[in-house]
């Protein structure tokens, strides 16, 4: 199995996917099953449709408010694709990745999320709870501004993300590692009990934190 490697030794595997795969449309109906294709054009015809895709690659089409009931995604890739105000409220993905996507308001909660890597995406104001990880969750250089991120997010990774104005929920979020991203007015702090960040950050966050805690700070 191919891994990517990050920053700091991390290692995330990467979708077991052949690059040359036949490329079509893709109708998503009651019960759908997808399996060694490439999607260029996709039709949600059936709100909270449930499915799988395996061996897929998703690329350069729109899923833009589409609403699924639940969703099982293995060794599967998404490339520019739209999943803006999307509804997936329950998604079980292993070795997916999400590359240079926008999801602007996408809500997704990932029941499972066993090596999930996401890239240069576009996730403002989306809603991100995660139940469980198996491997890391990876978010590289996102843009993740006012975004909602809650659930357990111990074994997640955010690396080069923008987080301006995000809102933790963690219910766990030891391991959690948030070097190198952008914290201001980050809300939820005290609930990241045990995450990573590094001194610059703590530059940045130390005003919000005496806030949080209720210290009152006064200027002679």
């Amino acid at each position: 199995m191919v891994s990517r490697t990050l920053d700091r030794g991390l290692r995330v595997r990467r979708p077991d996917l052949d690059e040359d795969l036949p490329a079509g449309p893709a109708t998503f109906d009651d019960e759908f099953e997808l399996h060694g294709t490439r999607v260029d054009h996709a039709d949600v015809e059936v709100p909270d449709a449930v499915g799988t895709l395996a061996k897929v690659i998703v690329g350069g089409t729109s899923l833009a408010g589409s609403r699924f009931g639940k969703l099982e995604l293995e060794d599967s890739r998404f490339e520019a694709t739209d999943l803006s105000n999307a509804a997936w409220p329950e998604v079980v993905a292993r070795r997916v990745e999400f590359l240079r996507c926008r999801g602007v308001g996408w809500r997704c909660d990932f029941a499972l999320a066993g090596d999930v890597y996401l890239q240069g995406c576009r996730l403002d104001y989306a809603m991100i709870d995660v139940k469980r990880v198996r491997g890391l969750l990876v978010l590289d250089d996102c843009s993740l501004r006012e975004a909602s991120l809650s659930g357990d997010l111990s074994k997640v990774v955010f690396t080069g993300c923008d987080l301006t104005g995000a809102d933790f929920q963690a219910t766990v979020a030891d391991g959690c590692d948030l070097r190198g991203s952008t914290l201001d007015r980050v809300r939820g702090l005290l609930n990241l009990r045990g995450a990573k960040i590094d001194p610059q950050q703590l530059m940045a966050v130390a005003a919000q934190l005496a806030t949080s805690a209720g210290l009152v700070i006064v200027e002679d």
